[in-house]
This record gives C-alpha cells, structure tokens and sequence, in this order.
C-alpha cells in the first residue's frame, strides 16, 4: 500500500477527496496540461484492451482540439475538469477559479451535449483545504492519486519506466496519474494493462466513487 502525505488525516468527507480506492480495481488517469502525444495510438491500445480510462485535459487543449474531447467521450472514456488555464489555483482568487471552472463546464457541455461528470483535478496537484472547500461547493469530487508517474522527466530505460513505475507500485485502488504526452507511457500501455489484468484486477471509472 502505498504511502499517503499526512495533510489526507485533514480532510473531511464534505471536502470529497479521492485518492485511492478499494478492492481489485485500478484507475487509469490521463492528465494533459502539456501535448497530446499519440493520441491514436494511445486509444487504440484502451481499445484492443477493452479499458476505460479517466482523462483531466487542460482547457486550452480542449479548445483547440475540440474533436478529442469528443472522442473520448464517444469512445466510453471519461473527462474531468482540469481548469481552463492550467494556473497553479493557490495564486488566484476564488472568483477567478469559480470562472475557471466554470468556463470548462460550459465547454464540456457546448461540445459533447452533456454535463460534465463531477470530478475535478487540481493543476500541478496544488491545492489548500480552502481551495478544497470551494471545489466541493461547487459540487466536485477532488481527484488526487497514489501513484504517480515520474514522466516530467527523461526517462533513462524508455517504456521499461513507466511499467515498473506502476508494477512496482500495483495496490487495491490503485488511482494511477500518467501524463499524456509522455511517449514512454504511451509506448508501454499495453504492457502495463496486460500486466495488470494478469495480476487480478480490472480497471474502472472514477464514477465508482460518486457520492
């Protein structure tokens, strides 16, 4: 299991924060501040594989390929809110990540007819209680992780990386942060979900934990 910062003993329930969950299941979490990389590829091995993934996109990103948040959600994937601007929130104000947030939403809901699913991924992971107080006033489920990948950086042994990131960190809920534009994630994703099914688990969507 693995090993949670001490500030998760602070958080209430109302605050409605995710970050590992239960039993033989894994989340899949894609987060794109940055490129997009191989996006064919990338949802071609989800689909070979038959696995739903959970994708927090960068509102810039989403403006200026409209046709992929579309996609993901045609293809049965599902897409939180990540902001509009990829600011670290912490050094704005509240009216400014309520507009924030609620310029995604409107997006979301111009481009797919449908509202956006209630889960939300603060930028950089940067956050404070009050910051999670507002977010949940809003009526959103904080999304976190318990493993992430180290994908920021140049990966020394190629797609050999991101594998033993994940299987050497492989727990009952594991809620997995990958990047994607990290072509080594991209490159190693059919290794690593075979790999995972193989040790009993099966991969879920964060609407498991809608509260």
């Amino acid at each position: 299991m693995p090993g949670f910062p001490s500030e998760t003993k602070q958080y209430k329930p109302e605050h409605r924060v995710i970050y590992v969950g239960t039993g033989k299941k894994v989340y899949l979490t894609f987060d794109t501040g940055g490129p997009l990389g191989d996006v064919d590829k990338m949802l071609q091995t989800l689909k070979d594989n038959d696995v739903k993934a959970n994708y927090f996109l960068a509102g810039y990103n989403v403006k200026k390929h409209p046709d992929f948040l579309k996609r993901l959600v045609e293809e049965g994937h599902l897409v939180g809110n990540h902001t509009m601007t990829h600011k670290d929130l912490t050094t704005l104000t509240d009216e400014q990540v309520k507009q924030d947030l609620e310029e995604y939403e409107r997006m979301y809901e111009e481009i797919t007819g449908e509202p956006i699913p209630r889960f939300f991924r603060f930028p950089y992971g940067k956050y404070s209680l009050h910051l999670l107080d507002l977010v949940s006033g809003m009526d959103y489920s904080s999304v976190f992780w318990s493993t992430a990948m180290r994908d920021w950086e140049p990966r020394e042994n190629g797609a050999e990386d991101p594998y033993n990131d994940i299987m050497n960190n492989l727990h009952d809920g594991n809620i997995i942060l990958m990047h994607q534009g990290s072509e080594e994630n991209i490159e190693a994703l059919d290794r690593i979900i075979k790999a995972i099914k193989e040790e009993g688990y099966e991969f879920g969507l964060l609407t498991d934990f809608e509260q």
